[in-house]
């Protein structure tokens, strides 16, 4: 016997309506297109044919598929800003020792056939010695509220104006089996 009832009229009217927002609002992503069809084929269902389950069972397989490509978007950016300081790396030290061939041959132009290179004179910049000796004209400070020693306090009834405790809107937890962990792959329209 299952603990599910059977929704009610207003219960699956608040469903469709759900699903009708979801739905448009993945439609009017002009990327969508262009990044993933799995989110799109998984909530390319009628609301009036199919079981409340299945709309929460695609809602959640749409879910964990964008997430599952969110982690992988985050591990490729992490990838490329490496590279991009690698080569930023290589760029740096290269410009170094052209700048030393090109001082010991006494040449302050180069014409290769990509680029020019030339010598020039460096640009005025600040060197800190001491930063505790600076006077306080010379030191920035930026103003930033404490969160977590402001909700400790909200927390145990502290009245702090310019603040107040407020809780958070409901959120949905999504607890994947291990077998499922891996990526959700696409799959083809049913």
């Amino acid at each position: 016997m299952s603990d599910v009832r059977a929704p009610g009229p207003g219960t699956i009217e608040r469903c469709i309506a759900a699903w009708q927002r979801a739905k448009a609002a993945l439609e009017a992503d002009g990327e969508l297109a262009a990044d993933e069809q799995a989110i799109a084929a998984a909530l390319d269902a009628d609301p009036n044919t199919v079981t409340p389950d299945e709309l929460l069972g695609r809602i959640v397989r749409a879910i964990t598929f964008a997430e599952s490509r969110e982690d992988e978007s985050k591990a490729f950016v992490a990838a490329m800003r490496a590279r991009q300081q690698r080569y930023a790396k290589r760029a740096e030290y290269l410009r170094e020792e052209l700048l030393q061939i090109m001082d010991a041959l006494e040449r302050k132009s180069f014409v290769a056939p990509f680029a020019t290179a030339s010598v020039r004179a460096g640009t005025a910049s600040v060197l800190i010695l001491d930063e505790q000796a600076l006077p306080e004209e010379y030191i920035r400070t930026r103003r930033e509220p404490d969160r977590t020693k402001l909700l400790e306090d909200l927390k145990v009834g502290v009245v702090i104006e310019g603040a107040m405790l407020s809780n958070g809107a409901p959120t949905i937890a999504l607890r994947r089996p291990r077998a499922l962990a891996a990526p959700i792959e696409e799959t083809p329209e049913e």
